[in-house]
């Protein structure tokens, strides 16, 4: 454990899976510790610090600076940011830092990197819905940190490096996993535009997570619903995942059952179950998809494009002699034949090369070779 410089409280500290490159690859890792900016950064020794430096300094997160070979000061903050011990809470801090996306972005990439793959995805789930854009690759081509994530996960390559790999089974796991949040938060903005005042919804009462009737009244500013329990006249503000809309056959479409001035509790019995609720349980929001299969086909599906056209039939011998054929061929660089005054050649061969080149005994000129030129010695 690590003791907080400002609280003074003990946290679990972070525990690195990975090798003495910290799973950089060996030529980034030489380029960063090669880093004239790399080697400035030896007086930071606290992560405040090193944050601080990175909201004051990072501005792209490819691992090098945008048209150069040189290494970007995000990947230099992230190898110190190695090399220093750090805590979870520290690094679930700088994952949800509200000041920069690109706080947020090394932490990430912190975590892809040095994190054990069995536990990235409680690091990452928090912010898979994070819609913040940022520009990594400092082209114009804005990503949120949400799909940030998704590439992390799902690819290999990154930028012009390679990222470590995931063990298939965690992989895919945390690939359905995804693919699941997407679908609930597809099926929660389409209810979002089907809720308007006086919508006749079934909603969820927090004091004891049960679904009741109720009636829309209207959005809050932080996304989330008020409704009023049309049974009990109970007003609450309520997430759009625990709102469902009712069937147009359904019951909420017709006069409240009771005043809406009476209390919730008043007139039911203990154990009597009301009514209104709903027998059934929400759904968890799968829609019925099988989503590891669809991981399954997806993956098959991207192994396909890179592949070849294996299924293709072979051409046959006659349809091939009209195909355009892509010929190349290496040879050497050609040369002009050089002579020195008054050789009559010696050892075999033409003025004695022949034998030079190939192994016999050498004349009077020896050719070497220097690169892809020849010299005469």
């Amino acid at each position: 454990e690590i003791e907080d410089e400002v609280t003074g409280e003990k946290h679990k500290r972070v525990v690195h899976a990975c090798n003495n490159n910290f799973n950089l690859h060996p030529v980034l890792r030489q380029s960063i510790l090669q880093s004239e900016y790399y080697k400035e950064l030896a007086e930071f020794k606290t992560f405040p610090d090193i944050v601080d430096e990175i909201y004051n300094k990072v501005t792209y997160a490819s691992p090098n600076i945008p048209n150069t070979r040189h290494v970007s000061s995000c990947f230099c903050l992230l190898h110190k940011l190695f090399t220093i011990p750090i805590t979870y809470k520290q690094l679930e801090d700088l994952i949800g830092h509200p000041d920069s996306p690109f706080l947020r972005v090394v932490g990430l990439l912190y975590v892809r990197y040095v994190i054990d793959p069995k536990e990235m995805w409680s690091l990452f789930e928090p912010h898979v819905n994070d819609k913040t854009e940022f520009d990594p690759g400092a082209n114009g081509q804005k990503r949120t940190i949400g799909k940030f994530i998704k590439g992390l996960i799902e690819d290999i390559n990154y930028f012009d490096t390679v990222l470590p790999r995931i063990p298939v089974l965690i992989q895919r796991n945390m690939i359905e996993t995804l693919m699941k949040h997407e679908f609930r938060a597809s099926a929660i903005e389409e209810k979002r535009k089907q809720l308007r005042k006086g919508v006749k919804v079934m909603a969820t009462y927090y004091a004891d997570q049960q679904e009741y009737e109720a009636e829309v009244m209207d959005e809050g500013k932080n996304g989330d619903f008020w409704v009023v329990f049309t049974e009990y006249g109970n007003e609450q503000q309520t997430k759009v995942e625990d709102i469902r809309l009712l069937d147009p056959k359904g019951r909420g479409d017709g006069k409240d059952r009771r005043s809406t001035s009476r209390s919730r509790s008043r007139g039911r019995k203990d154990g009597q179950r009301s009514r209104s609720r709903s027998k059934g349980r929400k759904d968890d929001g799968g829609g019925g998809i099988d989503f590891s299969k669809e991981v399954l086909k997806r993956q098959r599906e991207a192994a396909a494009a890179q592949g070849g056209d294996y299924a293709r039939r072979p051409t046959s011998y006659k349809s091939s002699l009209s195909m355009p054929q892509t010929t190349s061929t290496t040879r050497l660089k050609s040369r002009s034949p050089v002579r020195a005054h008054g050789a009559s050649g010696g050892g075999g061969g033409k003025d004695g090369r022949d034998s030079a080149l190939d192994g016999g005994a050498p004349g009077p000129y020896r050719e070497q070779r220097r690169g892809d030129d020849y010299f005469v010695a």
